[in-house]
């Protein structure tokens, strides 16, 4: 259940990209609203907090070491732009991607991420890697 609140959108994206790059899923979870949807070019659209959570823990689990630096991030209202780098290793594959997350808050909990990333098909082999 959502309880976090936070005063302006880019405060709560970065809480939560912070929280992300600590791999601490119970703070991830508290910035997001229970319906939150996540629009993926890889695992497509998600709803719902757990399913946000549990991809964001997986990028920790499934890894030999996984790393999300925030690069950017400007608000535009109730969205926020982000732009983040992700790097980490998965079965002798290596990912060194760039991402934009596209966040939409309101009440202070995000109730959206669209997320594009640089080269779709090298991330998506990195996750695919078994």
């Amino acid at each position: 259940m959502a309880t976090t609140r936070l005063d302006d959108p880019t405060s709560v994206a970065r809480a939560f990209l912070d929280a992300r790059a600590r791999g601490d899923v119970g703070a991830a979870r508290n910035l997001v609203a229970d319906d939150v949807r996540w629009m993926s070019p890889i695992y497509g659209e998600q709803e719902g907090e757990d399913e946000l959570v549990e991809m964001q823990a997986e990028a920790f689990e499934e890894t030999e070491w996984f790393a999300s630096e925030v690069l950017s991030t400007e608000a535009r209202g109730p969205r926020v732009l982000a732009r983040v780098r992700n790097r980490g290793a998965r079965h002798g594959r290596e990912l060194d991607s760039e991402q934009l997350l596209i966040f939409t808050v309101h009440d202070g909990l995000i109730q959206r991420v669209d997320i594009s990333v640089d080269d779709p098909k090298r991330v998506q082999r990195f996750w695919n890697a078994s």
